[in-house]
């Protein structure tokens, strides 16, 4: 009869039927995020002083 892939046949049908050949994939129940790569960061919940400190050695 046709290839049903052809984007006219599949609209026409479409038509016809009432139904779309396209699948919905919203997600009904989402996930909290547990984890993240960012944990792994060793940046991550750290502060960085980046002060200059004048230091007086003496090897005497």
């Amino acid at each position: 009869m046709g290839d049903l892939n052809e984007p006219l046949l599949a609209r026409a049908i479409q038509e016809i039927t009432g139904a779309t050949g396209k699948r919905d994939f919203t997600v009904e129940h989402p996930i909290d995020i547990m984890t993240s790569s960012k944990m792994f960061d060793p940046f991550k919940d750290k502060m960085i002083d980046d002060t200059v400190y004048e230091l007086h050695l003496s090897l005497d």
